[in-house]
């Protein structure tokens, strides 16, 4: 048998069970439906318009500081002056060479003194300090002729020269290097010289010495900023 459709409504909750009445035909399907949907209605209502109270503020915080975020592609342009000198820092010459003579095997002899090798003139506008290194080029190839050989080397105008213990760089086969150092000499032309040293080279006669030997020095000058 068709009961047809039965209404029931909550009327009350005991521990986890729900009670409920059956309504009888007579009572209005309608006014049983209303209040829950108007109670949903509104919690909705409700919930919207937090949303928009919290989109406002969003949008309020950027019109705000837009005008912050603008400011830092602020920029402005700033030129360092500066006049380019047609010349070097420094400038180096070659002023002679020193001959050292006759070499011949099983011999020991003194250097030169008082020869000039380089010129360095730093330039007058620069007010720097220079480094200034002596290399000894061919090392190896001079090992095959001599046992030893030092060259003193002394720079005119350097800290070096104004100390008088310490006057001279010793340039030998071993170190391959010496440095000198130039303060405040602007302008000023400031000479290198060889003063003095020894050799003694290889037993027996050069015939009898390794090939490739060499029996000249070849220094290089190097000046750079300090």
């Amino acid at each position: 048998m068709n009961k047809g459709l039965e209404i029931k409504r909550v009327v009350g909750i005991q521990g986890r069970r729900t009670k409920t009445e059956i309504l009888p035909p007579s009572q209005n399907l309608v006014n049983c439906i209303i209040p829950a949907t108007t109670a949903n209605t509104k919690r909705k209502e409700g919930k919207m318009r937090k949303k928009w109270i919290f989109i406002g503020a969003i949008l309020l915080a950027l019109v705000v500081s837009s005008g912050v975020f603008a400011y830092t592609y602020t920029t402005a342009t700033a030129t360092i002056s500066a006049t380019a000198v047609e010349s070097n820092f420094a400038e180096v010459s070659v002023v002679d060479t020193a001959n050292i003579g006759t070499v011949m095997g099983k011999e020991v002899r003194n250097l030169p003194t008082d020869k000039k090798l380089f010129e360095v003139k730093p330039h007058a506008q620069y007010t720097g300090d220079l480094v200034v290194k002596v290399y000894l080029g061919n090392a190896g190839s001079l090992s095959y002729a001599y046992q030893h050989l030092n060259m003193k080397l002394y720079l005119e105008n350097s800290e070096e020269e104004a100390d008088a213990g310490h006057k001279h760089q010793l340039l030998t086969l071993d170190n391959g290097e010496v440095t000198f150092i130039l303060k405040g000499q602007h302008g000023i032309t400031c000479t290198l010289y060889l003063d003095g040293g020894s050799y003694s080279t290889n037993p027996y006669s050069p015939l009898a010495w390794t090939p490739g030997y060499e029996v000249e020095p070849q220094l290089f000058l190097e000046v750079t900023q300090r």
